[in-house]
């Protein structure tokens, strides 16, 4: 097992914690074998969400990768790369397709346990080479960046029919084409992200990708299409009751109908979203920032309200 192995070389040296993230638990057997040796620190934290992932790339100081087959694409070594994390990884076809051994991290046989512990053993007593593994990672990661491997990673997720896994990156590539100012292809992304979300019946992702294209279609300065999209958005928020999501809405539609010029219905919105965000609790500076249209809104409509005051209402 793994996680054995490590949590061995984590007795040698002392002083280290071995974090196990995803899916799964160990057996019996190594369960055992662990508490013989007294391997307090293998941590497990189970699954976590695609928004949680940069968090344990980043602070680790070395990526373990121990998989034995079936990955025909190597996206997790790419991950850890992009994060400057040195990697140690089974030389398995789906990572080698991506990384170097002795490059960006060090290879070892498929279940070759000496040769892991090995590589182990040999990142930790050199703190120069884990620095060197991922600087050069961290370089090669730019020939995979979104808009040149997009299409090889989405024909992963749909080999392995994680349709919910797709329909996520295609938001992501489209975001990623929005901030670049490519709203064509951002909407083209999107739109797909939005059809394979309704087709698997994922409410949460559809109010997601809806809210998405409302954006890119405000950057267009089509107002009316935006409105649509977030007010289907908003429904769907409605219905799931999700309250955050509520609430981001309710902002959108607001800074819609404050660039339209129709400031009452922005000064609804807006106060509306402002509830909903001290009503989950948001933190002071996230509430003083979504007070800036409704400010607006005030200032449009003659209100004798200026941004101290507006900014004391979220206190109360």
């Amino acid at each position: 097992c793994a996680v054995v192995v490590v949590g061995v070389v984590v007795v040698v040296f002392g002083e280290i914690v071995v974090v196990v993230v995803g899916g799964g638990v160990p057996d019996r057997e190594s369960y055992r074998i662990m508490g013989e040796r007294s391997l307090d620190d293998v941590v497990f934290v189970g699954p976590v969400t695609d928004d949680e992932l940069p968090h344990y790339y980043q602070h680790a100081d070395i990526f373990l990768a121990p998989n034995t087959g079936k990955e025909s694409f190597g996206f997790i070594i790419i991950e850890a790369m992009s994060a400057s994390t040195p990697i140690i990884a089974s030389d398995i076809p789906g990572f080698a397709s991506v990384m170097t051994d002795g490059k960006e991290g060090l290879m070892f046989a498929p279940k070759d346990e000496s040769a892991m512990a090995y590589a182990i053993k040999r990142l930790i007593e050199n703190p120069g080479l884990r620095v060197q593994l991922g600087v050069d990672g961290r370089a090669t990661v730019d020939q995979y960046r979104w808009d040149r491997v997009a299409d090889k990673v989405l024909g992963y997720y749909e080999e392995i029919g994680d349709k919910s896994k797709v329909g996520y990156r295609l938001e992501g590539i489209g975001s990623v084409h929005r901030d670049k100012g490519d709203l064509d292809t951002a909407l083209d992304y999107c739109g797909r992200s939005l059809a394979i979300r309704e087709e698997i019946g994922d409410k949460r992702g559809m109010g997601n990708s809806l809210n998405n294209i409302g954006i890119v279609h405000k950057n267009k300065g089509d107002y009316e299409k935006a409105l649509d999209y977030y007010e289907r958005s908003l429904a769907i928020r409605e219905e799931l009751g999700d309250k955050y999501g509520m609430g981001v809405s309710l902002n959108s539609i607001g800074i819609v109908h404050e660039n339209k010029g129709d400031f009452e219905k922005a000064l609804d919105c807006l106060e509306k979203s402002l509830n909903i965000q001290k009503e989950i609790g948001l933190g002071a500076d996230d509430l003083i920032e979504a007070t800036t249209y409704l400010y607006l809104s005030y200032k449009h409509l003659g209100r004798q309200y200026d941004i101290k005051e507006i900014h004391t209402l979220i206190k109360e």
